[in-house]
């Protein structure tokens, strides 16, 4: 009868956690990076914030490698003040997609890659650890040439591999990528 009454409630407690898993959206869905170059010496980041979720300024951040790679102060504009009761004080939010502008100090003369940082949360409570998202970035005979990274293509770059080049706007949720590497003929 013991036996029956656990089957019981954890046949009872899957579908609640089914539903609560359900409810989040992975954070590269929830917070959508996609990337443009506007010219030789700026690359204009864009974050497609989902409802319901939001993207703290302060945790924005770019980084290049390698570091002797120049690069301008992140360009982000200011946020909507609230009261996060995950830090404990008043933070800049955006809730609806934001434009960031990443001046470079020239156009590059060999690729470097750009680790691009972001954290938010879902309105409901749910806090997503930091994230880091990789792009390539190279001079191209139009302008430069940007590359979304998977995790897997951004390792081997530190180990001194390389990925496909793909021009123009990329987006960086990996679905997007992998259509991207499948569109330039590679897999």
């Amino acid at each position: 009868m013991a036996q029956f009454g656990s089957a019981v409630l954890l046949a009872l407690t899957l579908p609640l956690q089914a539903t609560a898993a359900e409810q989040f959206l992975d954070p590269e869905v929830a917070f959508k990076l996609s990337a443009r170059a506007v010219d030789d010496t700026h690359i204009e980041l864009r974050f497609d914030v989902a409802p319901g979720y939001h993207l703290y300024r302060e945790k924005l951040h770019v980084q290049a490698q390698p570091a002797d790679v120049r690069i301008g102060e992140l360009q982000v504009p200011q946020g909507k003040v609230e009261y996060d009761t995950t830090f404990q004080k008043d933070v800049e939010v955006f809730k609806e997609p934001v434009h960031v502008v990443l001046p470079l100090s020239k156009a590059p003369a060999s690729p470097f890659k750009l680790v691009v940082g972001n954290q938010g949360c879902a309105d409901k409570g749910l806090c997503y650890p930091p994230q880091e998202r990789a792009i390539k970035v190279e001079a191209g005979q139009g302008g430069l040439v940007l590359t979304a990274l998977s995790e897997a293509e951004s390792a081997a770059w530190n180990s001194g591999g390389a990925a496909a080049a793909v021009t123009g706007a990329v987006a960086m949720a990996p679905s997007a990528a992998k259509s991207a590497a499948k569109s330039a003929g590679e897999e």
